[in-house]
């Protein structure tokens, strides 16, 4: 698995990376089918004095690809929100792939 992370320079605490690292590692255990996680971390000033702070993160995972974002007060606060969404987004997609196969039946004799 692919794991990146963006973020401004200076501006996230690199326990969260980290954080963020082993929560995906733990994820990629449980998944083996991850094989692409991209992280971005960045802020939106809507006037000078509020800030907020937006947290991206695009997976691709059986082939197919899905992003997830959240915006809150802080760094913290939007990757725990995005975390939690990537985590019930792989659950509904793993629980699609062990369904079996639609059958469809043909009525046209060949």
């Amino acid at each position: 698995m692919i794991i990146e992370i963006h973020a401004p320079q200076g501006e996230v605490p690199e326990k969260l990376t980290d954080e963020i690292k082993s929560g995906l590692t733990k994820l990629h255990q449980q998944f083996a089918d991850i094989s692409r996680v991209t992280v971005q971390f960045r802020e939106e000033t809507y006037h000078p004095y509020l800030k907020n702070y937006i947290c991206e993160s695009d997976v691709t995972i059986f082939g197919n690809s899905f992003s997830v974002s959240r915006k809150s007060d802080s760094y913290e606060e939007s990757a725990d929100a995005v975390m939690k969404g990537v985590i019930e987004k792989i659950n509904e997609l793993s629980s699609k792939q062990s369904e079996p196969p639609e059958e469809q039946i043909s009525t046209v004799k060949v």
